[in-house]
């Protein structure tokens, strides 16, 4: 039952990945609501998982069970970084003409 629990949480999470930035700019009630209904039932998921599970296996994780969900955020990390990072202008230039102009 656990496992279903982490199926159905994984696929919500990547609903709310995709949809969130095209609901972003969006004024109309239906969706930022979809968005919150979604974010509730994550909570309702994760507090049935918690209730499910036994205390001694939430006490020890399996390492092997979170491998694959640490590279999305460690790529998006990354991006973040090369996004806040000062390029030289060499670089800049190489890179993008009129963004060192408009610097320049």
């Amino acid at each position: 039952m656990a496992i279903w629990l982490d199926r159905i949480s994984v696929a919500t999470i990547c609903f709310l990945i995709f949809f969130t930035p095209l609901a972003f700019g969006s004024v109309h009630p239906w969706a930022f609501s979809l968005l919150e209904v979604a974010v509730f039932f994550l909570v309702i998921l994760w507090m049935a998982k918690v209730i499910i599970t036994p205390l001694a296996s939430r006490l020890t994780p399996h390492p092997s069970r979170f491998t694959p969900y640490v590279l999305p955020p460690a790529l998006f990390l990354v991006l973040v970084l090369f996004q806040m990072t000062p390029l030289p202008a060499s670089f800049l230039a190489a890179l993008s003409p009129a963004t060192h102009e408009l610097y320049r």
